[in-house]
């Protein structure tokens, strides 16, 4: 037997569900965290897909780019074994036409971050005016880095060798001017010495 409802009956049997709905909405919209109008981001970013990886993670992209520098050294340097010394130019006031001979060079570490060079020459080949000079760093196999000349060739010495230990240089030479401290008349010989201090040689005492 068919049971007729009418509109009113109806209407009275789904009030209770309407009302359990509402109330249902009303309170999932309260425990919802709410965020200000004012604080949001008018220009959101827009998350990309990660296509590197087949996970299907999405990423946001960098907000700066990484900074970017070169990796070669400004000064490039070779190192001071591989220096050709009888082609470099040396300082003082040889002739051209004498030229100038590499009677010795040692290299020294006279404390752990200094690395130098130690290089005795004199004028043309014979008995001549010597210069001795110290070097640090080389731009080229022809272009050491000078540091100091301890013996220019200009101050009229002569010699052959000279020693190196730990930070001092000692060197035997002759005199060939009366003008030279410590000197004389000609002739004479004499001990030279320096100790490294403070990022330099210096004369000992």
């Amino acid at each position: 037997m068919a049971v007729m409802l009418t509109t009113e009956a109806l209407r009275k049997l789904l009030a209770p569900a309407a009302l359990a709905v509402t109330l249902g909405l009303l309170g999932y919209a309260a425990f919802q965290p709410h965020t200000p109008a004012a604080s949001r981001d008018p220009h959101p970013r827009v998350a990309a897909l990660d296509t590197t990886t087949s996970s299907p993670y999405w990423t946001l992209p960098p907000t700066a780019n990484p900074p970017t520098g070169s990796t070669v050294p400004a000064n490039p340097q070779v190192a001071m074994d591989t220096v050709q010394w009888a082609q470099v130019t040396y300082p003082g006031s040889c002739p051209a036409s004498t030229g100038i001979t590499v009677d010795q060079v040692s290299f020294a570490q006279p404390d752990p971050s200094d690395q130098l060079a130690l290089a005795l020459v004199q004028c043309g080949s014979g008995q001549e005016p010597a210069g001795l000079y110290a070097y640090e760093g080389a731009a080229s196999v022809t272009n050491p880095t000078l540091l100091q000349a301890l013996i220019p060739t200009s101050e009229d010495l002569f010699a052959t060798d000279f020693s190196v230990q730990g930070s001092e240089i000692t060197i035997q030479v002759m005199s060939g001017s009366p003008a030279r401290t410590g000197a004389c008349c000609n002739g004479l010989a004499y001990t030279l010495r320096w100790t490294w201090s403070k990022g330099e040689y210096r004369p000992a005492s």
